[in-house]
């Protein structure tokens, strides 16, 4: 439809009326006058900003957000009015219809010349579609005194051309990766990683016995890696296998273990994993301690690849990866070895789990011909559920509460790393939701590595069925 826009440009009517006298043909008078019509532009403009706490391209307060997950957007609409009339201003194409405070968001309003209004309101924003925002403004002249007639030809009010501002918000695809390896820890071991990475083994000693070192070993995010913070309980789309055993001072002494293993396994104890999240951070310097940052390069095979400038300190190494650290938790068996002081250890029973691994420079560690700094990092904690083992555990039955909890509090503190607000080399900490962890098992790996790789690209059918909510 053709708006209804009068183009024209400013007009002075003269009028000279001459008259002859009746009496004498010879005699005549002339006056004249004139009427002047001035001619104002309308004009109507709009402009949108966008505004998230989480907003990851590093522009804020523009027309554009990514998101990493769903969550609200601000969106700030600013009406103007460009012309010298007054106008009365349809909008069409608002995303909300109140605004912050919870008052109604007008879709006509009247602007004075050279005026603008605004409304800011919040908008919810759904990953990994996203969402795409057109406002268009269309003015209708308004009669003032300075500016009396508004009206064409036929009657009508003029009206402005429309006018369309835009906004997007986009999600980012998420980092996805997968961790192979396995390594040592033994107590007293020292790293720097920007800050100093004490090892803690906790508890060291358990029923008169000291605890030598840790080994582990594993591989998690094969064939499946879903990214998740705790949202599905017993993910299917993440697999894997991991074991942690603790060693105890002298000859014959038993061991503690801890299992974790995939869902396809035809062991006992079938894995249940809650949570999967990677990221990519940057870390110091040994020789000065200077931070730097972490980068991200450009696609390769489908993943960008995490700081692929950097051949020897940052990592991933020695495999260039999309991410340097990933954190996991889920629910596996503990076999104790050991009684101890309150008699406990005599069967197994299932706890929940949290693994968090930095896989740094290559070779790493106390390597015997020579390491280079950071070491690798390795952090184990584990909640003691008290549920003994069993063949046909209903895991939704198994602190359903806390895992939930513990899901989405390893990709806080995986975001507060990429942030800044904790410093790298910071360790997750062993209290969640007011609990402490019954085992503490962290440190740069005195020997043996991490590795962090792509993920395989499989595909998974579903993350299978949630627990319900307690």
């Amino acid at each position: 439809m053709i708006p209804n826009v009068e183009r024209c440009t400013d007009l002075v009517n003269t009028v000279t009326a001459r008259g002859v006298s009746a009496f004498d043909s010879t005699q005549s008078a002339t006056a004249t006058d004139t009427a002047t019509v001035t001619v104002v532009p309308i004009s109507v403009a709009c402009d949108i900003t966008l505004f998230s706490q989480f907003d990851d391209d590093n522009n804020p307060n523009d027309n554009h957000v990514t998101l990493l997950d769903s969550g609200p957007v601000d969106f700030s609409l600013t009406v103007r009015n460009t012309g010298q009339a007054d106008l009365s201003v349809a909008i069409v194409g608002l995303p909300c219809s109140v605004d912050l405070d919870g008052n109604p968001i007008p879709t006509t309003l009247t602007i004075p010349a050279g005026g603008s209004s605004n409304f800011v309101c919040s908008v919810e924003v759904v990953c990994p579609q996203g969402t795409n925002i057109t406002v268009t403004v269309t003015g209708t002249a308004v009669a003032s005194t300075s500016v009396p007639c508004v009206f064409d030809v036929n009657g009508k009010a003029i009206t402005t051309a429309p006018s369309t501002c835009s906004a997007s918000v986009s999600c980012a695809q998420p980092v996805t990766c997968r961790v192979t390896g396995g390594g040592t820890l033994i107590d007293g071991t020292v790293d720097n990683s920007c800050i100093e990475v004490p090892t803690t083994i906790f508890p060291l000693t358990v029923n008169g016995l000291t605890v030598s070192k840790i080994t582990h070993g594993g591989q998690l995010g094969a064939p499946f890696s879903q990214m998740d913070c705790g949202a599905i309980l017993g993910n299917q789309c993440i697999a894997g296998q991991w074991q942690h055993t603790r060693h105890f001072e002298g000859q014959g002494n038993p061991r503690d273990e801890i299992e974790l293993f995939n869902f396809h396994s035809v062991t006992p104890a079938k894995g249940v994993w809650d949570s999967l999240s990677c990221a990519c951070l940057g870390c110091c310097d040994p020789a000065t301690g200077a931070f730097i940052p972490p980068s991200i390069g450009p696609l390769i095979h489908k993943f960008a690849l995490c700081n692929p400038d950097d051949h020897k300190v940052c990592g991933p190494q020695p495999r260039p990866a999309p991410a340097n650290a990933i954190i996991f938790s889920g629910v596996g068996r503990f076999k104790p070895g050991v009684t101890d002081s309150n008699g406990n250890g005599k069967g197994a029973e299932w706890v929940v789990f949290r693994v968090y691994i930095e896989d740094r420079s290559e070779p790493g560690g106390f390597h015997p011909k020579g390491a280079v700094e950071p070491a690798d990092i390795y952090c184990f904690q584990a909640w003691r559920t008290g549920i003994p083992v069993a063949k046909r555990q209903d895991f939704c039955e198994v602190a359903t509460a806390f895992r939930r909890a513990l899901g989405q509090a390893n990709c806080d503190f995986l975001a507060s790393l990429e942030s800044g607000a904790v410093p790298i080399g910071s360790l997750p900490s062993p209290t969640v939701n007011g609990v402490t962890a019954d085992i503490q098992d962290c440190g740069p790996l005195h020997d043996g590595n991490q590795q962090i790789h792509p993920s395989t690209g499989a595909t998974c059918k579903g993350p299978g069925a949630d627990c319900p909510a307690e």
